[in-house]
Parts: structure tokens; C-alpha cells; sequence
């Protein structure tokens, strides 16, 4: 039996360990992408014989996506594998809650408004940001927008409430 590797810290043990090895990863993230493609598959028609239906090609890559995913979760069983380390988890969902954020206050508050808190929540995922840094960036970020979409490109870009 072959000895763990030794990192300073505790080897998860059990599914955990399985999940956590890179081969682990991938296999939940194709089955995520199988059940995703199953799902937005499901109301589409297979067809018949020589005449595939639009349903055909999805369903053979969900079929693939899952073969993959086993073949993935079999060669995580084997011992040995090395698991990933996740790190600091804030930066990356900080990242993400500034994306979401500015994605659900765009059509409210205009690309200025959006911008702004998409500025202030990213901030968030470092540490010893000052406010000033952020007001200029903001306004820099916000005039940079204006200036390329609404005067370069000449689109109908609504910067504030009820602008266009």
C-alpha cells in the first residue's frame, strides 16, 4: 500500500478525498455540464432512424459527458491521488458576488451605478483597499464606459435610471 504524501496538513479521507483529487473535480464538473444539457434536452424530439431529430446530438453528449465522468470518478478511487487545495476562498467569491451583482442592478441602475458597486464589492476581496482608491477608480471606470460605448460606439447604453 502506497504512503500518503506528506504536505503538513491532515489527507481528507472517505468521498471527500475522492471529490478533492483533480480526476474528482472533473467529474463533478461534467456531470454538472451532463445535467444541464439533459435538462435543457429533455422537451426536444430524438426522430427516427435517418431523420435525427434536434433532441439526437444533445442526448449523445449527455451520454458522453457521463461516460467521462465515470471513467474520471474511477481513476479518483485509485490511491495516491493528490488532492486539491482550495486556498483562500474570498477573492474568488468576492469575484463573483461583484459579476452577479452588477449583472442583477444593470437594468436598474445603469451601467454607472453597476459599475460603481461592481468596483466596491471586488474591492472587498482585498484587503486594505481605501475608499478614495475606490471613488477614483469608479469614476475612471464609469467615464471609460461612457466614452467607448456611448460616444465611440454610438450605443444606446443607459449610464443612469431612466437614461435612453
Amino acid at each position: 500500500m502506497a504512503a500518503e504524501p506528506r504536505t503538513g496538513r491532515p489527507q481528507p479521507r472517505g468521498l471527500w478525498r475522492i471529490l478533492t483529487a483533480r480526476e474528482g473535480l472533473g467529474a463533478v464538473f461534467l456531470l454538472i455540464c451532463a445535467l444541464i444539457v439533459g435538462i435543457e434536452a429533455s422537451g426536444l424530439s430524438m426522430g427516427r432512424g435517418r431523420m435525427v431529430g434536434p433532441g439526437y446530438f444533445p442526448a449523445i453528449l449527455c451520454a458522453l459527458f457521463v461516460l467521462f465522468a465515470v471513467i474520471l470518478l474511477v481513476q479518483a478511487i485509485a490511491p495516491g491521488r493528490v488532492t486539491v487545495a482550495f486556498g483562500p476562498l474570498r477573492p474568488a467569491a468576492m469575484m463573483i458576488a461583484a459579476i452577479a451583482a452588477f449583472c442583477l442592478t444593470f437594468p436598474f441602475l445603469g451601467a454607472g451605478g453597476a459599475i460603481i458597486i461592481l468596483v466596491v464589492i471586488a474591492a472587498l476581496a482585498e484587503s486594505g483597499r481605501r475608499p478614495l482608491e475606490l471613488l477614483i477608480l469608479s469614476v475612471v471606470l464609469v467615464a471609460l464606459v461612457w466614452l467607448v460605448f456611448r460616444i465611440g460606439l454610438n450605443l444606446q447604453l443607459p449610464m443612469y435610471p431612466g437614461d435612453v
